[in-house]
Formats: structure tokens, sequence, C-alpha cells
């Protein structure tokens, strides 16, 4: 994963995490 890509994901992460998406799960297998 390019660098930036990783920098925008680690702040989306535990935002979803903190709304209680579903989609958390994924992000980590993304990163």
């Amino acid at each position: 994963m390019p660098a930036g890509l990783a920098a925008g994901a680690a702040p989306a992460r535990p935002a979803l995490a903190g709304a209680g998406a579903p989609a958390s799960p994924a992000w980590v297998e993304l990163s």
C-alpha cells in the first residue's frame, strides 16, 4: 500500500470503529 494511502486510511479506521461501522475490519484487512 502506498504510504500516502496508508496515512489517509489510518485516521479513518478509528473513526469507523468509533462509529461502530461494520467496515472497520475491512480497513484493517486493506492495510
